[in-house]
């Protein structure tokens, strides 16, 4: 959240730094959930591939775990597109306005309360 508001005050003010914050912030979380959603890929192809040791009487709960780690997948993957968009989205925004600081004429002009 802090992050966020970081980003918000920064496009508000025109300040590229604040928004490469959360630039920063939300690569170390794309990493973060790179790295979670191949673990639940990996524990989704081992249990499908029949490679796990499940005792007997939890067989029933196969077909539920296994669709459980495709629904996982299908969120991870979606949530990691979704974050390397608007990690390029707020980059292009940063150098829009590291542009506009270094020649003191940025492309995007804020408005300002009068």
């Amino acid at each position: 959240v802090l992050f966020a508001i970081l980003l918000i005050i920064g496009a508000v003010k025109n300040n590229p730094y604040m928004c490469f914050t959360w630039v920063v912030w939300a690569s170390f979380c794309l990493v973060v959930e790179i790295a979670l959603g191949l673990m639940v890929i990996i524990g989704t192809v081992h249990l499908a591939a029949g490679q796990t040791e499940i005792p007997q009487q939890n067989w029933g709960m196969i077909p539920a775990a296994l669709t459980m780690g495709y629904i996982c997948t299908a969120v991870i993957v979606g949530s990691v597109a979704f974050l390397i968009y608007a990690i390029m989205v707020v980059c292009s925004f940063y150098r829009e306005l590291k542009e506009g600081v270094d020649s003191s004429k940025g492309s995007y002009q804020m408005q300002e309360k009068v």
